[in-house]
């Protein structure tokens, strides 16, 4: 129940860290007014602890966005996860023993890897997009697939490779890498796009994560900063 606990205590820290847990909420239809009720009374317990900034409503921004990308259900996904992550000792383990393992394939570890990260609406959450805002239809799963690719691509393979390296495990580091070199391709965007058109062309298709983000990278420190005569790419490109 709302008394304190650690669930609570994230829940409450993160919200009103946020800025998005402002005493009008409280003003709104029952359940979302005992909801906010609860979470103040935590935050007011541990509010001592906390230091450093807290953030104002207004630094989200909800305009234009998919109600499943609301910084409100991003931030209710992430305390989930800190529950998930501090419940047990052996989530880090399951991780490095997925990616570590050398007779799974890169898809079956992948598979894995996205249970472990898989954040359902719980309570309040399974039916709410904000506070006072209800869903039509229930959150079956408060981060999409998309977003949990991002965050094994961008953090956890990152992770078991900082792991390799600190406990010198030469078969972390293998499948690590092996795992990225693989990595389905995610969503294009701007700068993919540009890149595609205007100098890959078909030279260089994108089809994995490992090279969307160098051209990422190629398009950061070298396409923007105009280094195009030490871009071995622009060299071929520009002697055509």
């Amino acid at each position: 129940g709302p008394c304190g606990g650690l669930a609570w205590d994230g829940k409450a820290m993160l919200f009103s860290v946020a800025g998005l847990l402002t005493p009008k909420k409280s003003g709104t239809d029952v359940e979302t007014k005992k909801y906010v009720t609860a979470l103040r009374k935590v935050w007011r317990a541990i509010r001592k602890k906390y230091r450093k900034e807290i953030l104002h409503e207004a630094d989200w921004q909800f305009f234009r966005l998919r109600p499943q990308n609301f910084p409100t259900v991003r931030l209710a996904a992430v305390s989930f996860l800190l529950e998930k992550l501090t419940a047990g000792k052996d989530w880090l383990r399951k991780i490095i023993q997925t990616v570590k393992s050398q007779t799974a394939t890169e898809k079956a570890k992948l598979d894995t890897l996205k249970s472990l990260f898989s954040v359902e609406g719980q309570g309040y959450w399974s039916e709410h997009f904000t506070f006072g805002g209800q869903s039509h239809r229930p959150l079956k799963n408060l981060l999409g697939a998309e977003r949990i690719e991002d965050i094994i691509l961008n953090t956890i393979i990152p992770i078991t490779l900082l792991y390799a390296r600190i406990f010198k495990d030469p078969v972390v580091r293998a499948q690590a890498l092996k795992l990225y070199e693989n990595f389905p391709a995610l969503e294009s965007n701007s700068i993919l796009n540009t890149m595609r058109s205007q100098l890959l062309k078909t030279r260089v298709p994108l089809g994995t994560a490992y090279i969307q983000q160098g051209t990422i990278q190629l398009h950061k420190f070298y396409c923007v900063e105009e280094r195009c005569g030490e871009c071995e790419i622009g060299k071929i490109v520009f002697a055509d």
